[in-house]
């Protein structure tokens, strides 16, 4: 089955993973998805440090984006355009972040060179998440930011048209898809477990009705098996 390319934020990667404490955990679950995770060249230089996350791209498992494979040759008409995005997303992000009192983000300087600009107060990896995907063409971000909804909002209202959209997910986003799949190839209790671990024990209600529905020709083996016995 072909696979769709999907940019990863570390965040997620730490979240699913219990910060590597089950990093055997993460193929299974992309594989399952017939995602093949991506990791953005900003972020693997800033922020994909750990062992267990670089580890994650020496054994294949994660692909390193370049940034002259995907935009051509550095100064070419992709990069100017990338920065343009960049810029005006980073703006929308800012101003929305703002606006309902997360957090203040620092202004992103005229003069500064965005592919290496770093601050502690911005959310500069979403910016080049997201205008990575766009000009890409990746139609999906899996992150754990607890601006999930903010960015969610900026892709639906600035990004998603018929011809292009940008889905942006966190880990109970993929455990609940995966739930609702018939024959997902990981074991329930294997799901459940990931759902706990990941915080996120208020979604076992809607993981046990998605479950149930994709699975029901297999409970309603069972019971006729326990009608017999």
């Amino acid at each position: 089955m072909e696979k769709t390319e999907v940019l990863i934020d570390t965040c997620f990667v730490e979240r699913l993973t219990g910060e590597g404490e089950h990093i055997e955990d993460f193929q299974p679950i992309m594989e399952a998805l017939s995602y093949s995770p991506v990791v953005h060249p900003y972020l693997y230089e800033h922020e994909f440090l750990r062992p267990y996350q670089k580890k994650l791209v020496a054994d294949g498992i994660v692909s390193r984006a370049d940034y002259e494979a995907s935009l051509g040759p550095k100064g070419s008409y992709q990069w100017i355009l990338y920065e343009q995005y960049f810029r005006v997303l980073y703006r929308k992000l800012k101003a929305r972040t703002e606006a309902v009192g997360r957090k203040s983000m620092e202004d992103l300087p005229d003069n500064a060179d965005i592919f290496t600009f770093r601050s502690s107060k911005s959310s500069l990896g979403d910016g080049h998440l997201m205008t990575f995907a766009i000009l890409t063409g990746m139609p999906v971000i899996l992150t754990e930011d607890e601006d999930i909804s903010i960015l969610q909002e900026i892709a639906k209202v600035n990004i998603s048209t018929d011809a292009n959209s940008l889905m942006i997910y966190n880990t109970k986003d993929l455990i609940l898809d995966l739930a609702g799949k018939e024959e997902c190839g990981i074991p329930r209790k294997k799901l459940k477990n990931i759902l706990k671990a990941t915080g996120n024990k208020d979604a076992m209600p809607e993981f046990q009705e998605k479950w149930e529905a994709a699975n029901e020709s297999d409970n309603e083996d069972e019971v006729r098996k326990l009608s017999k016995a």
